[in-house]
């Protein structure tokens, strides 16, 4: 028996769609006060503590990349490391819109 993969199509707002996608968008200023990265959460060449260590360093790098930036939000995927996908700016529809279509166009799916 062959394994398929089903793709969902992508619904609801550019916003709706980049949470289906794994994207979190947040203020700013969550980066600085509650990072959250977890890309190596479960990591079973990892202890719990290293796991941490390397969230912490994902994190300060997600923040030192974030705080060139001008604008008061940022949308970026937390199950990534940070030098992922990382947008920053004003509009939150519009960071979401960016990021779904480089996402979709990286995986070959429509944004729309």
């Amino acid at each position: 028996m062959n394994a398929q993969t089903t793709i969902t199509p992508l619904s609801g707002s550019w916003q709706d769609k980049a949470k289906q996608l794994g994207f979190r968008i947040v203020p700013r200023r969550f980066v600085f006060e509650l990072p959250f990265m977890n890309g190596f959460e479960g990591a079973a060449s990892l202890t719990p503590e290293q796991q941490a260590m390397a969230h912490r360093k994902e994190e300060l790098a997600l923040m030192e990349r974030v705080s060139q930036q001008p604008g008061n939000f940022v949308i970026y995927q937390p199950h990534a490391d940070a030098d992922g996908f990382v947008l920053v700016g004003d509009d939150r529809d519009q960071l979401a819109e960016q990021s779904v279509r480089y996402e979709c166009d990286m995986v070959g799916i429509s944004a729309t």
